[in-house]
C-alpha cells in the first residue's frame, strides 16, 4: 500500500491549492488518494499533507483557527480537529472536517457550546467531541455526524474529565465528580454511546488514569496509571474493571500521555504533552498481548504524538519541528523530516490509508 503512493504524487500534490481556500478561483484543487500523514500545526492553523513514501510535504489544508485533536477519519476519509480557537475574540466552537475524497478543504460543524478539545470516533462513525467547558452538571460532550457534518446531539456528562475515550462499545472519562470537586478522588464513567445514560464504575483515587481502547479484544480496555517515574499499565475486562494483564513501568522521564496501537505493538509517549521544552523519555513500546515492554525508541526529540501506518509509526516533535518514521520491531528512527514553519509549534499527527 505504501508504495502505490508514488504513483500519486500529482493527486497529491494538487491538494496545494488548499492554500487559497476560500478564496475566489481556487478550483482545481483535486481528491486525495492513497495513503496520507496529516500534521497539524499552528501559527499558521493548517493540516500539512505528507506523502508518506517519499516523506515529503504535497500540500496543506489551511483552518479558521487553532485546531487540536487531529483525528483521522475512515468515513469520509479525512480528517476531523476540535476547532478551539483561542482566548476572547479568536475563540471558536466548531469541528472541522476533511474529506480527502472531495477537494480537500476543511468544512465546518458548529457546535452549541465552546472550547471543543478533543475528537473520539464511536462504532458507527459518529464523533464524540470532548469540550472544556464545564457546568454544574459536569463537562459537556457533543456528538457530529462528520458525513452530512450535522450537530447530533449534546449532553453533559458527571464528571469534569479530560478527553472520552470509546472502546467496548462504550465511552468513558476519567475526573473529578461534578458535585465533588473539591475531593481528590477521580472517578471513572462508562456512558452508552448515544449518551443517554452515565455511571460512575469505579473510583481510581487521586492519581487519575489514562484509558485507552485495547486493539486487543472488544470487551477491554487499557488503563494507565502513571506518576513519580514510574507507570502501571493494566488491561482491563470493561463489565467487571478486573486486570487480566498488567505491566509495572519504572525508569519514566515524567508520566504517560498517550498510548498508540501499531499492529503488535502498544507504543507509550512518556512526556507531559503540555511543555513544548520538556525532553520527554523514549517511546515505551509493549507486546499488544501480553503487555510485556519489548522495548524503549530515543527519538531524540520531544515527542508530542505518534500515530500508526503500515506496521511503521510517525511521530512530531516540539523540540525540532520534525516528523519521524520509526520501525517500533527494529526500534529506530527511519527517517525525518522538517514540517516547514513549524518548530516548536506542531501540535498532533494522524494516518490516513
Amino acid at each position: 500500500m505504501r508504495s502505490s503512493l508514488k504513483h500519486r504524487a500529482c493527486a497529491l500534490a494538487a491538494a496545494a491549492c488548499v492554500a487559497a481556500a476560500g478564496a475566489a478561483g481556487c478550483n482545481q484543487a483535486e481528491p486525495v488518494s492513497g495513503p496520507v500523514i496529516g500534521v497539524l500545526t499552528y501559527a499558521p492553523d493548517r493540516i500539512v499533507l505528507v506523502d508518506p513514501v517519499a516523506l515529503s510535504v504535497v500540500g496543506e489544508v489551511p483552518l479558521r483557527s487553532m485546531g487540536v485533536d487531529l483525528t483521522a477519519l475512515s468515513e469520509p476519509r479525512g480528517f476531523a480537529t476540535a476547532q478551539c480557537g483561542g482566548v476572547g475574540s479568536s475563540a471558536d466552537d466548531a469541528v472541522a472536517v476533511v474529506d480527502l475524497d472531495d477537494p480537500p478543504v476543511a468544512r465546518y460543524v458548529d457546535l452549541q457550546s465552546p472550547n471543543p478539545g478533543s475528537v473520539e470516533i464511536l462504532p458507527g462513525g459518529t464523533l464524540a467531541v470532548g469540550h472544556g467547558l464545564v457546568v454544574p452538571d459536569g463537562s459537556v460532550c457533543s456528538l457530529v455526524d462528520p458525513v452530512d457534518r450535522v450537530l447530533v446531539a449534546e449532553r453533559t456528562l458527571g464528571n469534569v474529565a479530560g478527553a472520552p475515550v470509546a472502546a467496548a462499545g462504550f465511552l468513558w472519562t476519567a475526573g473529578a465528580e461534578a458535585d465533588d470537586l473539591a475531593s481528590a478522588d477521580v472517578t471513572l464513567r462508562r456512558t452508552s454511546i448515544d449518551l443517554a445514560t452515565s455511571v460512575v464504575v469505579d473510583r481510581p483515587g487521586p492519581d487519575g488514569c489514562l484509558i485507552a481502547a485495547d486493539p486487543g479484544g472488544a470487551d477491554s480496555l487499557l488503563r494507565v496509571t502513571s506518576g513519580g517515574g514510574e507507570a502501571l499499565v493494566e488491561r482491563l475486562d470493561a463489565a467487571s474493571l478486573t486486570p487480566t494483564a498488567s505491566v509495572r513501568l519504572t525508569g519514566l522521564s515524567d508520566r504517560i500521555s498517550s498510548v498508540t496501537a501499531a499492529g503488535a505493538y502498544l507504543v507509550l509517549v512518556d512526556a507531559t504533552g503540555e511543555d513544548m521544552s520538556d525532553p520527554g523519555g523514549p517511546l515505551i513500546v509493549l507486546d499488544a498481548v501480553s503487555l510485556a515492554e519489548v522495548g524503549r525508541i530515543d527519538a531524540g526529540g520531544s515527542i508530542s504524538e505518534v500515530t500508526a501506518l503500515d506496521g511503521l509509526l510517525y511521530a512530531v516533535t516540539w523540540s525540532t519541528g520534525e516528523l519521524l518514521e520509526i520501525d517500533p520491531a527494529a526500534g529506530e528512527v527511519l527517517r525525518r523530516m522538517t514540517i516547514p514553519d513549524a518548530d516548536g509549534r506542531m501540535i498532533e499527527v494522524a494516518a490516513v490509508p
